[in-house]
């Protein structure tokens, strides 16, 4: 049987640094990879492939994909199962049982593929494609948005990229793009109240918010000399990182803060902590949730109160770092939402519908 998984136009597969998407399509072909089934990637030129699985390279585009999909369109109907992960999902418009699974919060102004219509006139396919969310709350959201059910199959990390450190440094870790709602002021507010040292890291230009990345920045400026005065500072901006940064921050950290300000469907950041042995303090927004089961591997937070944020920070260490491991090894895992994924598609060939 011969399946198709495809990736982002946008970002390679896996990412250089930023990528969710990417990073999770990847990690789901490598535990595929060693299934029956015959598996072609598409991706993004540069991008890689597992060993056992066929790599076809699309182009960057920025029309929505278009683009990509019309190079790979008449590759598509040779295979049994179509597994979608792109945004605009051109490929609903094959005439193959297909899997879309929905990475975000979708802003569609329909279920694919009407959400392609402002673009150009498309025909619907006959067969019509089966949606995947990554969460219980997404489902929950697309059926308010669209009147639609979706299968809920939640994202996974690899345990062996993200290892677990359990003697921590005080400090704190924020990290994420920057853009407003991911609330980095109010990370850096509740820090400085709790009087623990910060990390700040994420994306500071793909998608970035520039007039935001200097707000924060001037949340930071106070601290800058101190360092020139040969002290450390209490907050240090690292910008973009690289993947071994990235682990090595999340591995030393005594938590993760995630003040997010509004709803997120899922958290992949949140997971890749929690395999590092670091708890995570999270606000209660969307899917988080989810991940984080309040006084056990984490903190939810009601509120962007710096305050009330400065309070869990100070409880942060009654939480059991093991605790965290262990929720990802139990439930997130490669081999565990990659048995997921299999069974769908064994599911979808035998006809099942949703």
């Amino acid at each position: 049987m011969k399946l198709a998984v495809i990736s982002s136009s946008v970002l390679k597969t896996p990412p250089d640094t930023y990528g969710g998407l990417e990073a999770f399509v990847y990690d789901l072909c490598c535990g595929i990879s060693q299934s029956d089934w015959d598996i072609t990637l598409f991706a993004l030129e540069g991008s890689k492939a597992p060993r056992g699985v066929e790599l076809f390279p699309t182009p960057e585009t920025s029309d929505f994909g278009q683009r990509a999909y019309e190079m790979y369109k008449d590759q598509l109907r040779d295979f049994d199962v179509i597994s979608d992960h792109s945004h605009n999902k051109w490929a609903y418009l094959q005439d193959v049982p297909i899997t879309g699974t929905m990475h975000g919060v979708q802003t569609w102004s329909g279920i694919p593929p009407s959400n392609l219509s402002h673009l150009r006139p498309v025909q619907l396919p006959k067969k019509y494609p089966r949606l995947i969310a990554i969460s219980q709350w997404q489902a929950t959201d697309t059926v308010k948005r669209y009147g639609k059910d979706s299968l809920v199959i939640h994202l996974c990390v690899d345990t062996e990229k993200y290892t677990p450190e359990y003697d921590k440094d005080n400090k704190l870790l924020c990290m994420g793009v920057m853009l407003p709602h991911k609330g980095h002021d109010t990370a850096i507010n509740a820090a400085k109240i709790a009087n623990v040292p910060i990390d700040i890291a994420g994306e500071t230009e793909f998608g970035t918010n520039q007039e935001y990345k200097e707000r924060i920045n001037s949340l930071i400026e106070p601290d800058i000399g101190g360092y020139y005065a040969g002290k450390r500072p209490d907050i240090i901006m690292w910008g973009t990182v690289s993947h071994d940064t990235k682990v090595n921050l999340l591995q030393r950290s005594k938590a993760l803060l995630l003040p997010s300000k509004v709803d997120e469907a899922w958290s992949l950041l949140a997971l890749e902590s929690l395999a590092c042995g670091t708890p995570v303090i999270a606000s209660n927004s969307g899917a988080l949730p989810e991940i984080i089961e309040h006084g056990v591997n984490g903190f939810i937070v009601n509120t962007s109160d710096p305050v009330e944020w400065a309070r869990y920070i100070q409880k942060v260490d009654t939480i059991d770092n093991h605790k965290c491991r262990q929720t990802v090894e139990e439930r997130f895992s490669i081999p565990i939402i990659s048995k997921q994924y299999l069974h769908t598609f064994d599911r979808i060939v035998e006809g099942v519908k949703w």
